[in-house]
Parts: structure tokens; C-alpha cells; sequence
């Protein structure tokens, strides 16, 4: 292995190291404590350029020379850290806009409204594809802090349905922007890819899946 590789192996360890130990220690602290003076979370960018480096990585796995395969990363670690930094983005509340920090189940609910206005509650956890109860949960909540609104069908006033209100749809619109900063980078990675290391990459997964009967 060229000492180019080792310093990126070695990097790689540390940062998961890192990570390992952020997770960890960030257990009991305060949500806010991740969370910078303008309402935006410091861990994006960090997790966005780990989660590219991990692709990376893989990506160069897939051409490396026969003499360097016993001594190559695992793949599973790899996609166990990328596990771990997708996790961190999933369980930190943010602010999209609003000045309210919220978690990914209430951001998620407020983006499945406005893609579906006017959803009732059974079409509403269908597209989440959680139960009833939770949904019903998550949406009194968003209604109550001003992100939805609720009205009976005009053509059924025994149904009620949601819609989005201005706060909604500012929080909505903050999310595409998140999403885009967070994970533009990475569908540009994988467009980028050529054909014969996609098709590598997805049968790996899809051998993964497949063990796991999903």
C-alpha cells in the first residue's frame, strides 16, 4: 500500500474515532449544544465531507490492485460510519427558517403535508409509513407550534385535513435547502460514477439487502 493510501486510512481512523466519541459524549447534553448562534448546526458540513469520503473510498476499493486487498478497509466499516454520521443528521433538531428547532419526524411530517395538501391522517401516515397513532401525534404538535392547519373536506365535513400554513411552508422550503447543501454533493459523486462501479457498488448492496430479507 503507497503512503498516499495510509495517510487516508489513518485519517479515516481518526475521524471515526471522532465520531465514535462525539456520539457517545453527546449523550445527556442539552439539543442546543449543537447548534451555532444563527440556529444552524455545526455537525452538517463536518458529516457531509465524512459521508463523501466514506463514498469515496468505496469507490477506489472497487479498482484496487490484487496485492492490496488484504491489507484494504473493510467495506462494512466504511458503511457502518457513514451509518453513524446519518444518524447524527436524523437525531439533531434544526432550525429550517423559523427559529424553531426541530427533529426529523416533525420536519419530515410538515415536507409529507406540503407534497400532499389536503391528506387526511390515513394518507398522511401512509406516505410517512408510520402508524396512525404517531402520526396523529406529530400533527397536533406541528399544529399547535403553527406549522399546519387542519379543516373538514368540503365535499366530506366528517373528514379532517391538513395544509400547511406560512411558517409551514418556510420550514418546508429550508428543508430542500438543507437537503440539497447536505447531500447535492453526494448524488454528484454517484452520478459521476462509471457504469461498471455502479453496477459493483449495487450489487453489494443488493446483496446486503437480500441477506437481510428486505
Amino acid at each position: 500500500m503507497n503512503p498516499l493510501d495510509e495517510n487516508i486510512i489513518s485519517s479515516f481512523t481518526v475521524r471515526s474515532n471522532a465520531v465514535l466519541s462525539e456520539t457517545s459524549g453527546r449523550h445527556g447534553e442539552k439539543a442546543q449544544s449543537g447548534v451555532t448562534g444563527n440556529g444552524s448546526v455545526r455537525h452538517g458540513a463536518r458529516s457531509r465531507h465524512a459521508i463523501s469520503f466514506c463514498l469515496t473510498r468505496i469507490v477506489n476499493l472497487v479498482n484496487m490492485p490484487a496485492m492490496d486487498i488484504q491489507n484494504r478497509e473493510r467495506i462494512l466499516d466504511m458503511i457502518y460510519m457513514s451509518h453513524l454520521y446519518l444518524q447524527e443528521l436524523e437525531s439533531t433538531p434544526r432550525d429550517y427558517g423559523t427559529g424553531d428547532l426541530l427533529y426529523a419526524s416533525h420536519i419530515h411530517t410538515v415536507v409529507a403535508v406540503g407534497e400532499s395538501p389536503g391528506c387526511n391522517l390515513t394518507e398522511l401516515a401512509a406516505r410517512l409509513s408510520i402508524s396512525k397513532a404517531a402520526a396523529s401525534k406529530f400533527v397536533a404538535k406541528l399544529v399547535k407550534m403553527g406549522y399546519l392547519f387542519k379543516s373538514k373536506r368540503v365535499d366530506n365535513n366528517r373528514e379532517v385535513i391538513f395544509n400547511l400554513t406560512g411558517k409551514g411552508q418556510t420550514a418546508a422550503l429550508g428543508h430542500q435547502e438543507f437537503e440539497d447543501r447536505t447531500f447535492g454533493p453526494l448524488f454528484e459523486i454517484e452520478s459521476a460514477l462509471p457504469e461498471k462501479d455502479y453496477q459493483v457498488i449495487r450489487d453489494y448492496f443488493q446483496k446486503i439487502r437480500d441477506i437481510a430479507g428486505k
